[in-house]
């Protein structure tokens, strides 16, 4: 009587390698969670929707502010204006980003005293804002070297969209 070995095949055990890793895959993916990547997340929907403004004020002649062609950021806001004017003004534009998509905004020195920032762009794509109202209003330059905005989530993880002098947006 011959006695085999009974063990395990080669290609039973990479079976069961197999679903042990996709089974730990998803576990853990559920416990990472969306909240490490808000704040990339949020980055790249700023970058989109500071382009798209860009483009679209630069097919504009601004000579005084018109709020829907502002680039409107202060620690919880990140977008166009969100009137209903400005809606139909310009039906395509991306929704801002609020504090129900977990935003948090610290930005650098922008040559601006106040939280709120609007911020144009010329024909050019170059970056500027006004001081004064209506027909005392002047262009002034805006992120003479690098403007700097960080977006933080809840864990303090931080991820910055820049724009340039020239008005080049990227993510720093």
């Amino acid at each position: 009587m011959t006695h085999r070995n009974r063990g395990f095949t080669l290609i039973e055990l990479i079976v069961v390698i197999l679903l042990i890793g996709i089974v730990s895959g998803t576990v853990a993916s559920r416990f990472v969670g969306r909240d490490s990547f808000d704040a990339f997340l949020n980055r790249d929907v700023g970058i989109s929707l500071a382009r798209q403004i860009q483009i679209m004020t630069m097919n504009q002649s601004i000579s005084s502010p018109d709020i829907c062609y502002a680039l409107i950021i202060t620690p919880d806001y990140l977008g166009s204006s969100n009137s209903a004017a400005c809606n139909k003004q310009l039906p395509d534009l991306l929704p801002p980003l609020t504090s129900n998509d977990k935003l948090a905004i610290r930005s650098s020195e922008l040559g601006i005293s106040q939280e709120t920032v609007e911020m144009y762009f010329d024909i050019t794509g170059k970056p500027f804002y006004f001081t004064g109202k209506g027909v005392t209003a002047k262009k002034v330059q805006a992120c003479t070297a690098i403007c700097q905005f960080d977006f933080l989530n809840s864990n303090n993880q931080k991820s910055s969209m820049c724009i340039n002098k020239e008005g080049y947006i990227y993510a720093c």
